[in-house]
């Protein structure tokens, strides 16, 4: 998987290439060669009560992941919206992440190379 963040504002875009033919949430809706808008992603402060909210809605929970203190869950909201909805749960972690992700953008003169982050294990 490739990945690619930038902000509009507020909004963060992702940008996501996965380069192989594994089922996964993406392959779901874009096989190997299509792409598009895949989901909108919430960052909520109470994980827990907005799932539950989203259940109670009667959308399909199409994935569930959890990795170093954060939940997130792919809805399936294709038919109401166009694309899947995504709920994060929040952490320091995150935040800061994003945080510092935002600043880069914010910063980028347009000119230097772009900023390249690797985490080890990826």
């Amino acid at each position: 998987m490739s990945y690619a963040f930038g902000y509009a504002g507020a909004c963060q875009i992702q940008l996501i290439q996965q380069h192989d033919d594994k089922q996964s949430i993406y392959r779901d809706m874009y096989p190997d060669g299509s792409f598009g808008m895949h989901h909108i992603a919430m960052l909520v402060e109470d994980y827990a009560k907005q799932r539950q909210y989203l259940l109670d809605q009667g959308l399909e929970k199409s994935c569930e992941l959890y990795a170093d203190g954060v939940w997130a869950s792919y809805f399936d909201t294709r038919h109401e919206i166009g694309c899947y909805t995504e709920l994060h749960s929040v952490s320091d972690r995150i935040v800061n992440t994003f945080s510092r992700w935002q600043l880069a953008h914010d910063s980028w003169d347009g000119q230097s190379p772009v900023i390249i982050e690797h985490q080890s294990g990826s």
